[in-house]
């Protein structure tokens, strides 16, 4: 049944029968409870779809995760996703994830996106030091809000995490235990959250006076594989690190097997502490010291803060960095001498 036959039964016009199903405030209550429960008689379903168009809203966000490998098996984006999904249900809005294979196709991908008008918005997920799709929303003037953010100099609405804080305070806590020998791994130079966790690392190095040894930093893939082999390669050294800070908690979590099928006990023989407090890093054993970040709040806040640019809001006010929080396990504790 179309809107026009249905509302030649209720005797209204197409467009009071269309604003009533909506919840349009100026349809009477009387008329909107009418129609309805004749909608439910009849069993009509209303083309949302059109109705959008018309409208000119898709009444749907955008989620764009970067083109790295395993962008979907990683816990964070759950837990990120799981935010956004709360908030877009109290506006009743859909999500679509935007995950290109390769980066090269990431402004394609935008701009198939911003051009048939899909999305509304998007929530861009871990930019790069100098991101092209953050420049590309900017120069066309698209709702959207980073997880993070890039060096541009422009402004645009964003959520972070103070890394540099964080990594800062971590580090220090080795250092109080009596660790000279901190190894960092950490994720790839070209994400600006990496250049802002390593910055928090040699600041506390500097501050404790201990010389900063590029010999102790490895970079590479978020993942347990790299901090397995990372740490294991690093414990082959003449003088090895007695302690090493994650990135990640997933890359802390590959650390962890690495030095024990090394033979060696976390919290005893070595310490590492990881950063982000995913649901597995309580379950380890030991159970992982780390950095917690409020990742489902902030998938909640940033798509607060992307409706409020759709609704016209200025980007001014809608630029916040957030504190991470130690979670102090049995993963670390005082240096032992070897």
């Amino acid at each position: 049944m179309t809107l026009k036959e249905f509302a030649k039964i209720l005797k209204l016009s197409p467009t009071t029968v269309s604003r009533a199903l909506m919840g349009y405030s100026d349809v009477s209550p009387k008329t909107r409870q009418r129609v309805l429960r004749m909608a439910e008689h009849y069993k009509y379903t209303p083309n949302t779809t059109a109705a959008r168009l018309k409208r000119g809203k898709a009444d749907v966000v955008g989620l764009f995760l970067p083109s790295q490998p395993g962008a979907f098996e990683d816990p964070f984006f759950l837990k990120l996703i799981a935010g956004i999904g709360e908030q877009l249900a109290e506006r009743e809005n859909d999500l679509l994830l935007l995950a290109p294979t390769e980066k090269q196709k990431e402004i394609a991908l935008l701009e198939k996106m911003v051009r048939s008008n899909q999305v509304d918005g998007v929530i861009l997920a871990r930019p790069t030091v100098l991101d092209a799709r953050v420049e590309f929303l900017i120069d066309h003037n698209f709702p959207f809000v980073c997880h993070g953010r890039t060096q541009g100099t422009r402004p645009y609405a964003y959520l972070d995490i103070d890394g540099k804080s964080a990594f800062h305070e971590a580090c220090l806590r080795l250092v109080h235990f009596g660790h000279r020998r901190i190894a960092f791994l950490n994720a790839k130079p070209n994400m600006r959250f990496a250049l802002d966790r390593f910055a928090g690392y040699k600041q506390a190095l500097e501050e404790a006076g201990i010389p900063f040894d590029i010999n102790l930093v490895l970079e590479g893939q978020m993942n347990e594989s790299f901090g397995r082999e990372a740490s294991q390669s690093l414990m082959q050294q003449a003088v090895p690190p007695t302690a090493f800070l994650c990135a990640t908690d997933r890359i802390a979590i590959g650390a962890l097997r690495g030095i024990q099928l090394l033979g060696l006990q976390a919290g005893t023989d070595i310490s590492i502490i990881g950063y982000d407090d995913l649901p597995m890093s309580s379950h380890c054993t030991p159970p992982l010291t780390t950095l917690h970040q409020l990742i489902p709040e902030a998938g909640k806040r940033m798509t607060e803060m992307l409706f409020a640019l759709i609704d016209g809001h200025p980007i001014e006010g809608l630029q916040e960095i957030w504190q991470a929080t130690l979670i102090k396990r049995e993963s670390d504790g005082p240096v032992t001498t070897r």
